[in-house]
């Protein structure tokens, strides 16, 4: 009961939500806007499993690309705020 008394929620929270965005920073770092990014497009092949049991649904998006992609853009206007200043 003391040890739980102690804990204080909000500051665990934001020392959670610091350390993922770290580790987003550490796995998706910004790429440079001018580079070229080669994606592999998916050919238009017809599918022999049905589609209830297909493991990649295209209709579905990616949680971690999403948050990267978010990360991203958040750095970038970041980068540009401090230029501006």
């Amino acid at each position: 009961k003391k040890i739980y008394e102690k804990l204080n929620i909000f500051e665990l929270k934001n020392q959670i939500n610091h350390w993922q965005n770290e580790f987003v920073k550490i796995a998706a770092p910004i790429r440079n806007p001018i580079d070229k990014v080669n994606v592999r497009r998916k050919r238009g092949i017809l599918h022999t499993t049905p589609k209830w049991r297909r493991e990649v649904n295209s209709d579905t998006k990616n949680p971690f690309l999403e948050r990267q992609r978010v990360e991203e853009m958040r750095r970038a206007a970041e980068q540009v705020w401090v230029k501006r200043k």
